[in-house]
């Protein structure tokens, strides 16, 4: 019996269990995945909403997708968040390009104007305990 024969029978995975933990996607391959993560929240959040289509335009949907984002996203991850919002909006609407000029357009009209904004630590963290800790007391 020779050896290809022996590890035909065996998948890598079977062989080496966690050899993929222990190998982690590093530099652009990383950014992609964290990029690509990120688009599908960004599509799965729009599509949590209700009767989305009718808001594919809407200035107040794009705020809230990008105060999600800019509090989801830490400095770290190294992901260009505008781009990655303009994708999900792409995803999820099938846009045009006039549509995406104006989409990008909104989203730099918020930066400008300070609508994008990101929570405070006591915002983050305390006031969803607080709620937590009075569910059950009540």
């Amino acid at each position: 019996m020779s050896k290809s024969e022996i590890f035909n029978d065996y998948s890598y995975d079977t062989l080496f269990p966690n050899f993929s933990n222990v190998i982690v996607p590093k530099n652009e391959l990383l950014a992609n995945i964290k990029f690509n993560k990120l688009v599908e929240y960004i599509v799965k959040e729009i599509q949590n909403i209700p009767e989305y289509e009718q808001f594919r335009n809407d200035l107040e949907l794009i705020k809230l997708i990008c105060n999600i984002i800019e509090n989801k996203v830490i400095k770290k991850d190294d992901v260009n968040k505008k781009s990655a919002v303009v994708e999900g909006f792409k995803r999820s609407f099938n846009l045009s390009d006039n549509e995406i000029k104006s989409i990008n357009n909104f989203i730099e009209f918020l930066h400008k104007n300070k609508k994008i904004k990101k929570l405070s630590c006591l915002k983050k963290y305390i006031i969803p305990t607080s709620k937590f800790f009075l569910k059950l007391v009540i």
